[in-house]
């Protein structure tokens, strides 16, 4: 029973993909980011842990946000070879963030908790992504040919952020109702 969660991980990430929801949380997460010089591969770096709180797979994490990410950063001056390894590096984070099919199958295989096997790489997968983060932007400080946004106003900034927040409200509920409702005991994963 518990090896139907694999498919419907994947089933999740594919809808995400094909619905928009993938599209809207990567522009929050670029208006929360701001303008700093290297802000879109850390765009990238968060928006593929958010997205693999949500599918559990690093496939599906590497088609919906590749797809999206990888043009934008053409465009704005990243060299291709890099932005295929930061989404390739930032894709892994699916394992660790829960609820990740590997940690599923984990414990299926070891007869651990499920739960536990969550717990256990929550910590290990925020402070991956922070170095990622830290890391992007020191090596983007060193590409000359990165485009950065022109500055706006505190309001200007403040309202996109509320509207891509509310575009992206669907996508950020899912890894809440996902998680809240095995941790809760409503339904296993």
């Amino acid at each position: 029973v518990i090896l139907m969660a694999l498919p419907l991980f994947i089933m999740a990430g594919y809808l995400m993909q094909t619905s928009g929801m993938a599209e809207s949380l990567v522009d929050f997460v670029d208006s929360l980011v701001g303008r700093i010089k290297g802000s879109l591969g850390a765009t990238l770096v968060v928006t593929c842990g958010v997205f693999g709180a949500i599918s559990g797979t690093a496939t599906a994490a590497v088609a919906a946000i590749g797809t999206v990410m990888l043009p934008a950063m053409k465009e704005r001056g990243y060299p291709p070879p890099y932005s295929a390894a930061l989404l390739a590096i930032a894709s892994l984070l699916s394992i660790l963030i829960p609820p990740s099919i590997t940690m599923i199958l984990f414990a299926f295989v070891t007869r651990q908790s499920v739960a536990a096997a969550f717990l256990s790489t929550i910590g290990p997968g925020i402070l991956l992504i922070i170095i990622l983060c830290v890391i992007n932007v020191i090596l983007c400080r060193r590409m000359p040919n990165l485009k950065v946004e022109p500055p706006t106003s505190f309001e200007a900034r403040a309202k996109r952020v509320g509207r891509t927040g509310f575009r992206a409200l669907p996508a950020l509920l899912m890894p809440l109702v996902v998680l809240g409702g095995i941790y809760g005991g409503i339904f296993t994963p």
